[in-house]
């Protein structure tokens, strides 16, 4: 079995959270859920625990890694009383601590010496979102965070009420993924394609999905 040597080995790891809004949701307020049901709605990720990427060989660390289908998110979206439930999905990116540089993963080791090559920054992440109807904004292409703790991406996010049945894109009306599996869950994949200048060690960020009312 061909061994490594201990600095050019690199773990990243993905901290996933789901939440309903409230404070803990970054730029979404603490949610009046006037328009959609809170106990009757959910936000479910169908995944346990964290995702790892391990590089440990050139191969990988020049040619980088995908995570195909690692995370499926699952909605319930259910109207309140007398309304119409309108929603939105958006994802966010913390680089938790480790760093004070708001632009950088969280670096939890570093392996080396301290001058050898540069922090990871969080744009370094790629995601591709999809489902069966193709509602996500930017369905099956590879998206980006900006370079900065706190930055999102849109999953969906329409001013307009688009109901469920329609499998048409931004797909925003009450429904659920019992009845309208298409239209409400999502299928993400990561890719991380590190390269040769970064600091080998175990780095660290938290991805948060928010469902909230429009």
């Amino acid at each position: 079995m061909p061994t490594y040597r201990l600095r050019n080995f690199f773990l990243w790891t993905l901290i996933l959270f789901s939440k309903l809004a409230n404070a803990q949701c970054p730029g979404l307020g603490a949610g009046t859920h006037t328009l959609c049901d809170p106990l009757a709605s959910s936000i479910t990720l169908a995944h346990s625990g964290n995702i790892d990427f391990l590089f440990d060989t050139y191969y990988q660390i020049n040619g980088g890694i995908t995570r195909g289908g690692s995370t499926q998110i699952r909605i319930k979206a259910i109207n309140n009383i007398s309304s119409t439930c309108q929603w939105k999905l958006v994802m966010y990116v913390s680089n938790i601590s480790g760093t004070a540089t708001p632009t950088d993963w969280s670096n939890q080791t570093l392996y080396g010496a301290a001058g050898s090559g540069s922090i990871p920054q969080l744009d370094l992440l790629e995601i591709r979102l999809d489902n069966f109807c193709h509602t996500p904004t930017n369905a099956g292409a590879w998206q980006q965070f900006a370079a900065l703790n706190g930055s999102s991406i849109d999953i969906i996010n329409s001013a307009m009420l688009v109901s469920a049945g329609s499998c048409v894109t931004q797909v925003n009306g009450a429904g659920d993924y019992l009845s309208n599996f298409g239209e409400y869950t999502f299928t993400l994949d990561y890719r991380i394609i590190p390269g040769i200048t970064h600091k080998p060690g175990m780095y660290a960020i938290k991805i948060s999905f928010c469902l909230s009312e429009m």
